[in-house]
């Protein structure tokens, strides 16, 4: 999962450290169709919920009561534009009625919090360290606490801890919370009610997507690998080394990029030829879809999208996406919500949506500020 280094906060403001009381809409629909889950823009049924911008870089301004990066609903035409939390998020997850979502509370701690869809009860769940590591699934959150694991239980509506885990380099939210610790081999699963973890994988690596029995994995920081989680065998799917990579397992295909060739990628996981989308250039944000690869080209400040044969290139918009903090994913401030691509820009930190099928481009924080 998307881990947060915090960007460098001033001393703590000490106030605003209180859960808000939030804000009281109508409408919502908690048992609506969920699109793209876990980031900066989802669609349940006929809303779509959207951070209002990139977190303010001073602390002051991150526990303000302002619109930037605090999360808003609009309906699915774009229209009616309304304010659900009183904290800022840096990610957020919908389940049913709660927005489950990232936020700062400290110079030097973050805290996942709960809010309802319509705004109104929000409240602290778990706190941890700003270093951290954390996760979302439809099933629970959880979040790395010096050493052990809180997971909270959508279900149960209650946390369990595993004690002593050690250093957890990474977690990964799925039917089951996966993770693996620094120097020991194996990633790990553990159910979202508690119980003892299983060791899933006989090496470790960082964890790129869990499909039915297979986990997919980049062993030894090089290796692509997809592991059978019920008999333990693997296959070598690439040997290249990447800086950042993402997976489309729909449509069997990794896209990556690397600075040894400073070139971005695409590869079937069929062991056919990687073939470059773009050359000559370092891509720091880029996205899927189900039917598309998005990328920033940022010598011209532009959004571009190819196909997943890395034909048909076509530019979206004279914008380009912030990078997203710490050791994030690269899609960290990039979402696609069926037809509409909402992102943080690099330049003015603001959230823009892009209508993917008439092209239009708007500033959803503009109105907002």
């Amino acid at each position: 999962m998307k881990k947060i280094i915090t960007v460098t906060f001033i001393a703590a403001l000490i106030c605003s450290l209180l859960c808000g009381c939030g804000y009281n809409l109508s409408g919502g629909q908690p048992d609506g169709k969920i699109v793209s889950n876990n980031g900066i823009a989802v669609r349940q049924g006929d809303y779509i919920y959207y951070i209002n911008g990139s977190m303010p870089t001073m602390l002051k301004d991150a526990l303000a009561d302002t619109p930037q990066a605090a999360i808003f609903r609009m309906n699915a035409d774009g229209t009616d534009r309304q304010r659900v939390s009183s904290r800022k998020a840096y990610a957020m997850y919908i389940v049913n009625e709660n927005i489950y979502f990232l936020s700062p509370i400290s110079a030097d701690r973050l805290c996942l919090f709960k809010v309802s869809i319509n705004g109104g009860n929000e409240r602290r769940l778990v706190e941890f360290e700003n270093s951290g590591e954390y996760a979302f699934s439809d099933y629970g959150l959880a979040a790395e606490i010096s050493g052990s694991i809180v997971i909270y239980s959508f279900k149960t509506q209650s946390k369990t801890k595993l004690e002593n885990v050690g250093n957890v380099v990474q977690m990964y939210g799925g039917d089951r919370l996966y993770y693996y610790i620094y120097n020991k081999a194996g990633i790990q699963a553990v159910s979202w009610e508690g119980g003892e973890p299983e060791a899933v994988t006989d090496r470790n690596g960082r964890i790129m997507g869990v499909e039915g029995n297979n986990i997919y994995y980049i062993r030894n920081d090089e290796k692509l690998t997809r592991c059978d989680m019920s008999t333990k065998e693997e296959t070598t799917l690439s040997t290249s080394k990447y800086e950042t990579m993402l997976l489309s397992l729909e449509n069997n295909t990794m896209v990556a990029y690397s600075s040894e060739k400073t070139a971005f990628y695409l590869m079937h996981l069929d062991g056919s030829t990687r073939v470059p989308i773009l050359e000559g250039e370092e891509v720091t944000a880029y996205g899927v879809s189900s039917d598309r690869i998005f990328y920033c080209k940022n010598s011209e400040g532009a959004l571009y999208s190819v196909d997943f044969n890395g034909n048909n290139s076509k530019k979206l918009a004279d914008i380009s996406a912030l990078q997203g903090p710490g050791s994030t994913d690269p899609n960290y401030y990039m979402d696609v919500v069926e037809d509409r691509l909402f992102l943080f820009d690099r330049n003015s930190y603001d959230v823009y949506m892009i209508n993917l099928t008439s092209g239009e481009v708007e500033n959803l924080a503009g109105e907002q500020k």
